[in-house]
Parts: C-alpha cells; sequence; structure tokens
C-alpha cells in the first residue's frame, strides 16, 4: 500500500497492489481499477488503520498465520496498533444511533422491578470502577468499527436480535481470514463482543460489567475475570449473566448464528420473545441468482466436469495413502494433508496449485452433499460475499452457503485439524434429527449434478471403433516390447514390465503425455485392459477435441459402477505423465487397484 499525492479531489493517494503484480501487469491502464475505499476496506478491513497515514507511506499487509499485521517496507518494523487510525463513523442512516448509556435507561429499570440496584457481579463484589469506564467508552468506538468494517452492509446492523445473522456472516469471514480466533482477545474480536453485548442488552436489559484481574486476583480461574460481560436481574430477583465473548467464541467454531441468538435468547428469556433472525440476500445469496446466460453456461460446464474432476484429484493429485470415498474419514485425511503441505494460508496462495484447489473443492462439496443432501450453486452479485464461487446448499429450510473454497483457507488459518469432519459432523447430526422427526427411511434430497453419472453411458461410435482396435493395440505393444512381451500378460504384476518400457520410451524421445500417435494409444489400451480385468467396467470415450479443459472428452476411458452407485472412472492417457515424472511402477498400480476398489 502506497500513498501518493493526490490526482483528483476524490482521490485520497492510496494504491493498493498485490505481491503477484508484475511491472507488464501493472503496466497495461486497464488492469488497474479505481474503488472507494470503504469497498477496499470490505474486502480487507485491516486497511482501516492506515486511512490518515501521511502522503509518502509505503505499507505491506503481512500475515504469517498468527493474524493480519502491518508492516513500514522500508524499516521491515511493525506498525504499533496505537498508530492506527480509528474511524469515527457516524450511524447509517437508520433509526438506530451509536449505543449509549441513556437509550437502555428504561430497560435497567424495568430488568430490575423496583428492587435496589443490582450488584456488579453474581458474587457481589463490585469491579474496578475505572475497568468498568474504559470498556463502555469503547463500546461506542468499536461498534462504529464494526460498522465501518461491515462497509455496505453496514445499514443491516441496527443492534436487533434479527442483526445477529449479518454479524455471524461478518464473523465467519473474518475468522477465515484469521483476524478474530477463540483464544484471541484483539481489537477486531472486542468489536463483536461489544455489538454482541448491546444487542442482548437491547433484548433483555441490564449492565455491561467488568472485573478487573487486579480487583479479584484470587479468581483468576473464574471466566467471568478480566472480560466485559452482561448482567440482569429478573423477576425473581436472581442474577442472570451473558459473556458475549464465549458467544463470539462459539460463533467461530460453529460457524452458525444459531448458537449465538440462543445465547442470546437465554439471557433474554421472560423479557422478550426474540424472533429467529434471517439474514440479508447479500450474505446468503439471492433466491434467484444473479448470473448472465454466459455465467450460467460456465457453471453449468463446471458441473459437467464434476465427475472427471473428482476422478482425476482421487487418482493422480492426493497422495497414495489417502482413501479418499467421501467419507468423514477422507475429510480429515485430507484436512491433514492441506496442513501437511502448507504452512500457512500465504503459502498456498504462492503456490497457486489450481489443480489441486479445483479438486478438493468439488471433492469437499460432494463429500458435504452425500451425508446433508442439496446441490451446488453459484451467485455472481458483488455484493454476495461468495460472489462467483460455487458453494453448496443442503437439503433443509436454511439453505444457507457454504464455500468450499473458503474452508481451506479457514483450514490452513485455523490449523485444528478438525475444521471440515466439525461441519460433516454438524450436518449429521441434523439429518438424524430430521430423520427422528420424519420418518425412519427419510433421506435428504440431492439436487441433480449434470456431470456425475447415474447409468452407464452408451456406447458411441466413437467408443465401438476404439473397442475394435484395443486387442490388436495390445499385441502390437507385446510385440514391441521384444523380450519382454511375454511378461505383458494383462496381469497386475505386469504392469512393473510396462512403466519399465514406457521410461525407456519417453526417454528415447517416443512416447510424450501430451502426444499422440499409435504408441501411446497402445499403452492406454493396455493399462486399460488391465484395470478392466481386475473389475468389471467398459470403455467409454466421448466425442470431441483432446485437448480442450475436460480430460474425458476425445481421450478413452474405462468405468464402473460401484456397489454404493457412485460412478468410478480411471483415465490411462494420464498415466503416462505419472511415468513421465515420476519414473517408477507405482502410479500404475495405484490406478488400477482404485478402479478394482
Amino acid at each position: 500500500m502506497v500513498r501518493e499525492n493526490s490526482q483528483a479531489p476524490a482521490d485520497n493517494g492510496w494504491r493498493i497492489f498485490s505481491h503477484v503484480d508484475t511491472s507488464d501487469y501493472l503496466a497495461d491502464a486497464s488492469n488497474l481499477q479505481i474503488l472507494p475505499f470503504n469497498d477496499i476496506c470490505a474486502i480487507e478491513p485491516a486497511l482501516i488503520g492506515i486511512y490518515d497515514f501521511p502522503v509518502g507511506s509505503d505499507l505491506q499487509l503481512v500475515d504469517e498465520g498468527a493474524g493480519i499485521k502491518i508492516v513500514d517496507t522500508a524499516s521491515g518494523r511493525e506498525i504499533p496498533p496505537e498508530s492506527f487510525y480509528v474511524p469515527d463513523v457516524p450511524a447509517p442512516t437508520t433509526s438506530f444511533g451509536v449505543p449509549r448509556d441513556a437509550e437502555r435507561e428504561p430497560e435497567r429499570a424495568n430488568s430490575h422491578a423496583g428492587q435496589a440496584a443490582p450488584p456488579r457481579d453474581a458474587t457481589g463484589a463490585r469491579p474496578t470502577p475505572q475497568a468498568l469506564v474504559e470498556w463502555e467508552e469503547r463500546v461506542p468506538e468499536l461498534i462504529a468499527a464494526l460498522w465501518a468494517r461491515a462497509g455496505k452492509h453496514a445499514d443491516l446492523l441496527d443492534l436487533s436480535v434479527e442483526s445477529l445473522a449479518t454479524v455471524a456472516h461478518l464473523a465467519v469471514e473474518d475468522a477465515d481470514r484469521g483476524y478474530i480466533r477463540p483464544v484471541d482477545h484483539g481489537t477486531a474480536k472486542a468489536a463483536y463482543v461489544a455489538y454482541v453485548g448491546e444487542v442482548a442488552l437491547r433484548a433483555g436489559g441490564g449492565d455491561w460489567v467488568f472485573m478487573s484481574v487486579e480487583d479479584r486476583p484470587l479468581d483468576q480461574g473464574n471466566s467471568l475475570v478480566g472480560r466485559p460481560f452482561i448482567e440482569r436481574r429478573d423477576e425473581t430477583g436472581a442474577a442472570r449473566v451473558m459473556l458475549p465473548e464465549r458467544a463470539v467464541d462459539a460463533l467461530v467454531v460453529s460457524r452458525s448464528a444459531d448458537e449465538l441468538v440462543e445465547i442470546v435468547r437465554r439471557y433474554a428469556r421472560e423479557r422478550v420473545d426474540a424472533p429467529t433472525p434471517v439474514a440479508d440476500p447479500r450474505l446468503t445469496g439471492a433466491d434467484k441468482a444473479h448470473v448472465t446466460p454466459e455465467q450460467a453456461e460456465q457453471f453449468q460446464d463446471w458441473l459437467e466436469a464434476m465427475h472427471p474432476r473428482l476422478a482425476r484429484f482421487e487418482d493422480f493429485i492426493t497422495p497414495r495413502e489417502w482413501t479418499g470415498g467421501y467419507t468423514r474419514e477422507s475429510l480429515a485425511g485430507l484436512e491433514q494433508y492441506v496442513l501437511d503441505m502448507w504452512p500457512d494460508h500465504q503459502s498456498f496462495v504462492d503456490a497457486a496449485d489450481l489443480d489441486f484447489t479445483d479438486g478438493a473443492v468439488r471433492y469437499i462439496g460432494e463429500t458435504f452433499l452425500r451425508v446433508a443432501g442439496g446441490g451446488w450453486s453459484v451467485d455472481h452479485d458483488p455484493t454476495f460475499i461468495y460472489s462467483g464461487r460455487p458453494v453448496v446448499r443442503f437439503d433443509r429450510e436454511n439453505r444457507t452457503p457454504v464455500s468450499p473454497f473458503h474452508l481451506l483457507s479457514t483450514v490452513l488459518n485455523r490449523r485444528s485439524g478438525n475444521v471440515l469432519t466439525s461441519i460433516w459432523d454438524g450436518q449429521a447430526r441434523q439429518v438424524a434429527e430430521r430423520r427422528a422427526t420424519e420418518a425412519p427411511g427419510w433421506r435428504p434430497r440431492r439436487d441433480p449434478v449434470p456431470g456425475l453419472v447415474t447409468e452407464a453411458p452408451p456406447i458411441s461410435p466413437e467408443a465401438a471403433a476404439w473397442i475394435a482396435r484395443v486387442p490388436g493395440l495390445v499385441r502390437d505393444l507385446q510385440s514391441w516390447a521384444g523380450d519382454r512381451g511375454p511378461m505383458l500378460d494383462l496381469s497386475r504384476a505386469s504392469l512393473s514390465t510396462l512403466a519399465a518400457l514406457a521410461v525407456d520410451d519417453i526417454d528415447a524421445g517416443l512416447l510424450h503425455w501430451q502426444g499422440s500417435g499409435p504408441l501411446k494409444d497402445a499403452y492406454v489400451a493396455y493399462l486399460g485392459e488391465v484395470a478392466l480385468r481386475a473389475s468389471e467396467g467398459t470403455w467409454v470415450l466421448h466425442p470431441g477435441d483432446a485437448h480442450g479443459n475436460n480430460p474425458y472428452v476425445g481421450r478413452p476411458f474405462v468405468g464402473r459402477f460401484t456397489e454404493a452407485g457412485d460412478y468410478f472412472t480411471i483415465l490411462p492417457a494420464s498415466a503416462i505423465y505419472q511415468i513421465e515424472t515420476q519414473r517408477s511402477p507405482g502410479p500404475l498400480f495405484d490406478m488400477v487397484d482404485a478402479f478394482a476398489r
């Protein structure tokens, strides 16, 4: 981030660049965009603090896995928090304003029901007044900062119980970016704590309470010490206490507004019948997605490539010891693989492994859908938080989107090892609860996916012609092998000989994974026939350009149905690439064994 002299009245001088921008890329003016600074801050809230830095500032945003920090480029020193701008943001154009004690005065009177003023904590001890004063002075500033962070969604944060759905989406997004974590106590998290507390106070009445560690040194094991919480008296005179920080932590872990709302409801119970919040379409996606005909066609193509891309992901991209199979255990293994491969989110971004990312997105989404039902969707509305990314929506009344792509960021930022399985467990529980309510045999409904095969594809004329060629191609390869020909007997053990022969032909320049011709066809035919002898199946060949984006078009492959009804395939042509890069028979054995599993 560099601040230059303003070039126009509306120009604040800030120039924001990415670490992947090259000089050639920046030389093209069409690659640059002029955006409102508020929109930039909505994308990256950490930029709010640099707003009033002087002209000449040259800063970097650094994420080393422990949260975002801003560093001075010249010195390499981290900018201290006290140097950041704290926005004095007026309330959005709604009926509410910055929270003031006076606004809650009637609620306090009602909540005490004519009794003497309640003690500040449940044990009767008064807190250090200065600690409470300082916190209550911070609350309006923190909520104003949250409004600024919400950007164009700020008008939804009206301190009502309904607004908690919006807060939940913002908090989950910030947790995915590493800004807030259950064990942290930074300013970003404090803003959510202040907001949730104020919502609860408006719903149920009461007061803020703050017991400092200095005031209660013997109670340091008490979760209320050192943290702001709220308290009210019910009609019986009993104290009701709520710790907003715990509610925010529960939200970060569960990724759902349900538990957050329930905590507020419990605090406000017998005082107000809090309505169930409904998230704004800008955060859940509109009922009717915003897509152009071209975008709809692209998404359809993405769906139709689902099965071949999943097969490629399982066969070639993931490690040999990973089991796959769309199970809970496979999600745990996949998450651990991601953590082992990339030490932090930035290293994942720098790797730019689009092949892995696409396959992981598909696999994570399909595994969730197989337990919870539902389907894939996409929405290109720029105000939607997952705009342009495929999301899954489960078979339930509240079809809140889940973005597998963003979950990869969560996995790397949180590094708990249980992000994916926690979501799987939650969906499995909901399915079990609904099955108990609906009927013992109830199953979630799955939306159709064009790319997933539900019946054996018909044999095309191209496939029939290929099948007729296969026996001759196998014989030609056996003859080509010379003295090693007798060892090519279409058994699993013969794959070692096949791999050694392929390495020789690759070294001689006769065989290449991107090439074509009778020799490559002979290897493809032989490997496919070995797989078909290991498990029943059939050859398939879809007509089309073999050099297009879909690897299963124009290339013969073998497929079969599993006992679970899933259609499983292998693409023999891709094995040539594996042999060329790994120079061992391992990939061939993996491919055949996976097909026969």
